[in-house]
């Protein structure tokens, strides 16, 4: 999305997102509670870390289905910050400590940074590669070239998104594409010579970016592919100020990870011997039938592209919660949990892409009806405002989508001289 330099003061209204308490449930909630009095960082970032983190280290042993596809739990959160100086890469670092002490082969192996290409990631996870060779006595036998990564479980860390986004802009970057397939969960490979292929990987990310750099870099085709939506773009800002610093009790992050060690290995695969489905109780399976319809309605713009995964990540996330309680099935508290942090994603998202609707002669509209004031515009002197060339139907998809942002309303003008039927006059909601 290209900035178009319009004025800031005719945006769409930015709210800072709220997370609501439901989000803080089990052992997530626990290690945020111990570890926020201690650092800057935004609780929120400490907790959305600590999710994406959990869903890559237990594998994909668990899963859920929705509309007959399997889901485990790795996801991508976007950490974003206004400012540089919004503590994100704090309160990774804060999480990072509690898993290094649960699984340290895993810390020290399977976090990566630095994606330069959709080759370069299928190699991090690839399968091992062989090749026949005849002997002497013309024997075939089957040799192995390169051994391959047993380990699927792959969690990116990415502390300059930008650079990122930057590098997938390349003509014929192909990383993109690999990315929306880790997200999926499916085998990877690329159609040249090279043999890289990587069966049944698990990848996860975390990335970070200031809000300015993701706007400046991330083009709308990014959301109209799918890829941008395969994120939880998740707002933070510094939480307080501890000039001297706060160091937590070695003895609470030993606790803690304890306790997560005992989930871990159970959703890995200690407690069962094959993949293990997780299905909704009744209760939970009364909530999702209710939560469903709104979580799949098409919004409208650009926003709309960026939340239309919203049904896979609240199963995802609930499943990273049930399986932090130990539980191989979901209830309703995990249910209401991964509720809160998609709506916290989904407002953070309207927090960044509100100013843009995705659809050109809508931002235009917004713009001038709040130049107009209460008073409003008719609908033909908006439709000469923005030029005769604009058709009947893109205008009224225009003044849809700002209606459905809840920022418009329209009401009937004065009659006309003739008798005629009064034009519409719209303007901007009182309020906003």
């Amino acid at each position: 999305m290209k900035p178009n330099g319009h004025d800031s003061s005719a945006e769409l209204p930015r709210l800072w997102p709220v997370l609501g308490e439901a989000a803080f449930h089990g052992r997530a909630g626990k290690f945020v509670r111990a570890i926020e009095t201690h650092t800057e960082a935004d609780p929120t970032a400490l907790l959305i870390q600590f999710l994406g983190a959990f869903g890559n280290i237990v594998g994909r042993r668990c899963y859920c289905r929705i509309d007959g596809k399997r889901h485990h739990g790795n996801i991508f959160a976007l950490v974003l910050g206004d400012t540089a100086i919004a503590r994100k890469g704090t309160s990774w670092a804060r999480v990072r400590e509690v898993y290094r002490h649960l699984d340290y082969a895993w810390e020290t192996t399977r976090i990566m940074g630095g994606l330069s290409s959709g080759e370069g990631l299928i190699s991090a996870v690839r399968d091992p590669v062989t090749k026949e060779t005849t002997n002497k006595n013309g024997e075939v036998k089957e040799e192995t070239v390169d051994p391959g990564v047993d380990d699927k479980r792959l969690l990116l860390v990415e502390e300059e998104f930008s650079r990122v986004l930057r590098i997938m802009a390349r003509p014929e970057n192909i990383l993109s594409t690999i990315l929306r397939g880790a997200w999926d969960g499916i085998d990877l490979a690329v159609m040249t010579k090279s043999p890289a292929h990587a069966t049944a990987p698990h990848i996860s990310m975390i990335a970070h970016s200031t809000t300015a750099d993701l706007i400046k870099y991330l083009d709308t085709t990014d959301a109209a592919n799918g890829y941008a939506n395969r994120f939880l773009f998740w707002m933070s800002k510094r939480s307080r100020l501890l000039p001297r610093g706060s160091e937590v009790d070695p003895r609470v992050i030993e606790e803690l990870s304890s306790g997560l060690k005992c989930a871990a290995d159970k959703a890995h695969g200690a407690m069962f011997d094959d993949d293990q489905r997780i299905e909704l109780d009744e209760e939970a399976w009364g909530m999702w039938e209710a939560i469903y319809p709104d979580l799949t309605t098409g919004k409208a713009g650009l926003l709309g592209q960026i939340t239309a995964r919203g049904a896979p990540y609240v199963r995802r996330l609930a499943l990273i919660y049930t399986m932090l309680d130990g539980r191989t099935t979901t209830e309703r508290k995990h249910l209401d949990a991964a509720l809160a942090v998609w709506r916290y994603a989904e407002a953070s998202a309207a927090y960044v892409f509100g100013g843009n609707t995705g659809d050109a002669v809508a931002d235009e509209i917004w713009r001038m009806l709040r130049a107009a004031g209460p008073g409003g515009m008719k609908q033909t002197d908006i439709h000469i405002a923005v030029g005769r060339h604009t058709t009947a139907a893109a205008m009224s998809k225009a003044l849809g989508i700002l209606r459905e942002f809840h920022i418009i309303e329209g009401m009937p003008g004065a009659s006309t001289a003739g008798g005629g039927r009064p034009a519409t006059v719209w303007r901007v909601k009182p309020g906003v």
